[in-house]
C-alpha cells in the first residue's frame, strides 16, 4: 500500500467517525423530543410536528458540522502538525515522486521512510468536529434521561395538576378532600 493510498484509507477512517458522531447527535436530538413529548398532553399532529421539527434541527447541525469533506491532504496536514517525524512533509507523499524537484524528492524519501516505520491510526489524528458532534448527542441523552426520571402520574403524564383530565378531556377539578386521622392501636 502505498502512503498515498494510506492517507486515503485514513481520511476515509475520519469521514466515518464524523459520520458516527453525526449520527448519534441526531438520534440523540431525537430521542429528547420523543421523551419530552411523552411527558406533554399534545395531539398526534402537533407531537408529529415538533419531533419533525426536531429531525430538522439535528439533521442541519450534523450537516453543517459535517459539511468540509475530509480528504487526504487534510489528513496530511493533521499529521504534519501531530508527528514531528514527518518534518511538515506529509503532503510531499500524495504527489508522484517524478513529479518533483531533486530537493523535495529527497524530503519526499525521508518523510515515506518516517511514515511507513509509524502505523497511524485515525484515533491518533485530532477531530473537534466530531468531538463538539459527540458532545451534543451527550447533552441530547442527559436531556432525555432527566425527563424520563421526572415523576409521572399513572397515565404517564407530568405530575401537575394542570396537566390531569378526566376522559371527556376536561380539567380534573377536586371537589371535596376527606382526612381521617387515627391513633395508633
Amino acid at each position: 500500500m502505498t502512503p498515498s493510498d494510506r492517507m486515503e484509507a485514513l481520511a476515509r477512517g475520519y469521514r466515518l467517525r464524523r459520520f458516527a458522531a453525526a449520527a448519534a447527535l441526531v438520534a440523540s436530538v431525537l430521542l429528547a423530543a420523543v421523551a419530552i413529548l411523552t411527558r406533554l398532553p399534545l395531539d398526534r399532529w402537533a407531537a408529529g410536528l415538533t419531533i419533525a421539527l426536531a429531525a430538522g434541527i439535528a439533521v442541519a447541525t450534523a450537516a453543517a458540522a459535517v459539511r468540509k469533506r475530509v480528504d487526504a491532504r487534510i489528513v496530511a496536514r493533521h499529521l504534519d502538525r501531530a508527528d514531528p517525524a514527518l518534518a511538515e512533509s506529509a503532503e510531499l507523499l500524495l504527489v508522484h515522486e517524478s513529479t518533483l524537484p531533486a530537493g523535495q524528492r529527497f524530503a519526499r524519501r525521508q518523510t515515506e521512510a518516517a511514515f511507513a516505520a509509524d502505523s497511524y491510526t485515525v484515533r491518533m489524528l485530532p477531530d473537534r468536529v466530531a468531538l463538539r458532534l459527540l458532545s451534543g448527542a451527550a447533552v441530547g441523552l442527559a436531556i432525555a434521561l432527566a425527563v424520563l426520571i421526572l415523576p409521572r402520574t399513572a397515565a404517564g403524564e407530568l405530575a401537575r395538576s394542570a396537566w390531569r383530565r378526566d376522559s371527556k378531556g376536561a380539567p380534573v377539578t377536586v371537589t371535596s378532600v376527606r382526612v381521617e386521622i387515627r391513633p395508633p392501636a
